[in-house]
Parts: C-alpha cells; structure tokens; sequence
C-alpha cells in the first residue's frame, strides 16, 4: 500500500507492507478504508477523494503527476497497449501447474481465508466487517476463482501471445534496439514502467514461461533488468516469493 502526500516538491510516496501471508489484505480497517478487494497495490493520502484501488489507476495518477510518461506524440498506442496488457489474466500464467492442486484446475480456487473468517459467529466480526467479507468473497469469484481452470490459461496465453506480437512490431517500428519502447528520445514510458515487470515475472525461473516471450523483448526487459533503477527496487530479488527468502516483513531491505 502506498500513501501519497502530492503537497511537496514531486511525489512522495511512504510504503506500507500489506503482507498477505497473514492475511493483512483481509484485516477490517484494510477491507472498509483503503481496499474493499482486499488486494494490492492501493494508494491513499490525504489529497485523494477515495483511494485508488488498482494499478491501473494509481499509475494514470502518477502520470498525471509526471506527464513525460505518457508523451503526447504516443498517448493513443501507449493507452491501447497499457489496456491490452491489464486484459491478460497474469495469475493465470504465473503458476505451474504442477504446484497447483488438481482440483483447483477443475473446481476453482477456493476463498479459503475469507470463508475461515467469515465462519465466525457475529460477536466476533461486526456486521460492516462480515459485509466487507462477503463482497470480498464476490470479487474473488468474479475474478481468481476459474483463473487456473484450463481454458482460462489457454486465453491468457492467447493475449499475452497478441500483446508480444503486436509489441515486438511497434518496439520496431518505434525503437529499433533502442533500451526504451519508444526510443531514446521519449526515454522510458507508462509501458515500459508495466512491461518490463510482465516479462521479468514470466521469465522468472519458477515460472518459466519464456516461450510466451519473443527472445527480442526478452533482452529489450533483460537491459532494463540491469538498470540500477530496477535494482533499488527489487534489491536482486526474483518477482516471485518462495520460503527460502524468508517472512516477507523481515526482508532487508523492504523496500
């Protein structure tokens, strides 16, 4: 979760861990003040009307804030693409399917956490709080539910496949081998910032989903991979968590 106090010189951000593996995501003040899906990211502050619950919106906001990415010369294919892209189901494409469990293949995946809490008897959860609950639970049908079923993953491939494809013709059209999209002169864009992360989270080897990715955007993300900038973020870490890097509130650092 991200607070944002747009007042001063910029945008200033203050990070707020959201751990999942404890249910955070589900707590009460989260589900009835910041985030009703209960997901991340979310970005809330002082200056906002209501938080912003999706990446989408919050990085339309943040453009806003720094108008350079989105240049106006490539606003109408930057917007396109940026929708195409949050079109593909990435949960669908981030698990092995060997790590999944058969059934959730077939019947689902099930609400497991949210229906653990909402088996408690009203004294224990207040009514808004069992309300939030089952819109949660909603949302996590209309959404997660048949994510990993196979014709669902089968889809994913499909668009992510058409988003490559049509990406790999406008990167060569607009920025040869350029490290940018859009080549040097527009410098990094909306969807460069969404991109890259896509293709790092399909390259990740506990994913390996390379053959989704041309090898000519994969050393477009790879050379971006290696920025400094890329590193200050994800300080070497791979994009997926597994146990052998540790709770998540005790990396160090977080951010």
């Amino acid at each position: 979760m991200l607070l944002a106090d747009p007042t001063t010189a910029g945008v200033q951000l203050e990070n707020k861990l959201v751990d999942h593996h404890r249910d955070e995501n589900l707590a009460e003040g989260y589900l009835l003040k910041v985030n009703p899906k209960g997901q991340v990211p979310a970005l809330t502050g002082p200056k906002l009307s209501a938080p912003l619950t999706d990446s989408v919106d919050i990085s339309y906001w943040l453009c806003a804030q720094y108008p350079k990415l989105i240049p106006p010369e490539h606003q109408p294919i930057i917007s396109n693409m940026f929708t195409k892209l949050h079109d593909i189901h990435i949960f669908a494409l981030s698990a092995r399917r060997e790590s999944v469990p058969p059934e959730w293949q077939t019947s689902g995946i099930p609400p497991t956490a949210v229906d653990a809490l909402l088996a408690k008897p009203d004294p224990e959860i207040s009514p808004e709080y069992r309300r939030a609950l089952e819109g949660k639970r909603e949302f996590h049908e209309k959404t997660k539910a048949a994510a990993l079923r196979p014709d669902q993953v089968q889809l994913a491939e499909s668009e992510a496949r058409k988003y490559f494809s049509e990406l790999l013709e406008m990167y060569e059209a607009q920025g040869g081998d350029s490290l940018w999209l859009f080549g040097p002169n527009a410098g990094p864009t909306l969807l460069d910032a969404h991109t890259v992360p896509f293709i790092a989270r399909l390259l990740d080897e506990k994913v390996n989903r390379h053959d989704l990715v041309p090898s000519k955007l994969q050393d477009y993300a790879t050379r971006v991979m290696k920025l400094p900038e890329w590193d200050a973020v994800t300080h070497g870490r791979p994009t997926v968590w597994d146990a052998s890097l540790g709770p998540v509130r005790e990396l160090d650092p977080l951010w």
